[in-house]
This record gives C-alpha cells, sequence and structure tokens, in this order.
C-alpha cells in the first residue's frame, strides 16, 4: 500500500506500518508493538529579545554594557535583572543573536559597538559614520556557539568629547538570541 513501511517487531514476521500525517516523524517508542511510531516533531523555542525603556549615559572613550530592563520575550531565562547586561545560554548549541544600537545626535568622534563573549571576546562588531545629522543607529547580526552558562553583553564607544546617550526604545536599542541548532 501507498506510503506503508515493513517494520520488524522481533517475531520474524515483518509488519506494516501506514504513513503517518503530513508533518509528523516516524520516532522510536518502546511502548508501541512495532517499537516505533508517529508522531509530531519536537521544537523547543530557546530565545530571548530585550531592549532598553529609559537612555543610558555613555561617558567619552568608556566603553560600556548597556543594560536591559525589558523583555519583550524570554522563554528560557536567558536575561535576569541580577545580570541586566547579559544574555546568558542555557543550553549549548548555535545560536543567531540580533542587536541594535542608536546613540543621540552628535557629528563628532566615533561610535561602534561590539557582542563580547564571557565580558572578555569579541564576537562581532559594528562601526558607523559620525559625519551626518541626526541619530547614529547601528545593527549586529551573528551566528555563534555556545555551550550552557555562556554569555553575551553588549557593549558601546563613543569619542564625542562628553557623555553621550544611548536611546531607548525597541526600536532604537535591543539584544536577542534564538537556539537554531543543537
Amino acid at each position: 500500500t501507498k506510503g506503508h513501511i515493513l517494520i520488524g517487531d522481533g517475531s520474524g514476521n515483518p509488519r506494516m506500518l501506514a504513513v503517518g500525517d503530513d508533518a509528523e516523524v516516524l520516532t522510536a517508542d518502546s511502548g508501541e508493538t512495532t517499537g516505533v511510531k508517529w508522531g509530531a516533531l519536537a521544537v523547543t523555542d530557546i530565545s530571548c529579545y530585550v531592549y532598553k525603556s529609559g537612555a543610558q549615559s555613555i561617558n567619552n572613550g568608556a566603553q560600556t554594557a548597556l543594560t536591559f530592563d525589558t523583555e519583550l520575550f524570554d522563554t528560557d531565562t536567558i536575561h535576569s535583572g541580577a545580570s541586566p547586561t547579559r544574555l546568558t545560554a542555557t543550553q549549548g548549541g548555535l545560536y543567531v543573536v540580533t542587536a541594535t544600537m542608536a546613540f543621540a545626535s552628535n557629528g563628532t568622534g566615533r561610535r561602534y559597538m561590539v557582542i563580547k563573549l564571557g565580558g572578555a571576546t569579541n564576537v562581532s562588531t559594528g562601526e558607523v559614520d559620525t559625519n551626518q545629522s541626526g541619530s547614529h543607529r547601528q545593527c549586529i547580526v551573528t551566528l555563534i556557539r555556545l555551550s550552557a552558562t555562556n554569555y553575551l553583553e553588549l557593549e558601546v564607544y563613543q569619542t564625542s568629547g562628553g557623555a553621550l546617550n544611548a536611546l531607548a526604545s525597541r526600536e532604537e536599542c535591543s539584544f536577542g538570541m534564538a537556539r537554531i541548532a543543537a
């Protein structure tokens, strides 16, 4: 019959197993006579997206970790109010990481941001040209393999000659990560 699979059940007489529904996968199940069954693919959502609800003053020439106080979502306690600068992997795997950041308007000096692993290792950086009017916006998207308990921080740096605000809103200053593979 179309779609049937022959399954050995240990008796010496193979059994036919009918095809499952669309999007189902064949999985081992010792409770079944055939030892297998059709079922939905288990997908675990491990992701977090946070942003700043208020501006943060960044001193001239000082690389500073941004603090995030608002969670749009956090499915696996990746972000904690006790460590508001960090996103911490709860399970090892491959993660996609995103960061957006905007500085207040000022046409002097440099502006950059860096995603750091464990407070020490640069993972990805972005720099923006300050020879323009208006706020200076940046975005980073990167992939990184993390072990459980590894944490990431978003640090920023500016050389305007004085303190400059990192702007705040979901669109102007956000940080997120999602596990996409084991």
